[in-house]
């Protein structure tokens, strides 16, 4: 049988001690144990290490406050602008308004145009090249 594992394999040495290599694998790291002293302290201090880890439990940090509930009576409360609080809600008409004056802005920006003609609807904005009328052929 043929050694296929060296002293210098770390990431063979790391699959064996958590069982993530094949069988054959796993023999032979297990033979090159029995023969190399060093490698073999190697493993036994990584197991320590490795057991020393799973018995660890992190210490709870003390951050200097409480988490406390909320008593279910009272509803959270609910962020609103100062300048409308005072008097109510913006009315409907006001808002209705805004939307119109934003978009006659938009599309004046846009430099919309709307022509109804023989050719039905046609709608354009200001960033389109005007359409050409189609070239006819000079009668001869």
């Amino acid at each position: 049988m043929s050694e296929t594992f060296c002293c210098d394999d770390k990431d063979t040495l790391v699959a064996y001690l958590y069982g993530e290599i094949d069988p054959a694998a796993r023999r032979d790291v297990e033979a090159h144990l029995r023969r190399c002293v060093a490698c073999s302290e190697e493993i036994l201090a990584l197991q320590s290490v490795r057991r020393d880890l799973e018995s660890w439990i992190p210490p709870m940090p003390d951050l200097g406050f409480t988490i406390v509930r909320q008593p279910a009576a009272q509803p959270a409360p609910v962020l609103t602008s100062s300048r409308w609080s005072a008097r109510g809600a913006l009315p409907v008409w006001a808002q209705a308004a805004a939307a119109v004056l934003v978009l006659g802005i938009g599309a004046g920006f846009a430099n919309v145009q709307v022509r109804y003609g023989s050719d039905g609807l046609l709608v354009t904005t200001g960033w389109m090249a005007p359409v050409a009328a189609p070239a006819t052929a000079p009668a001869v």
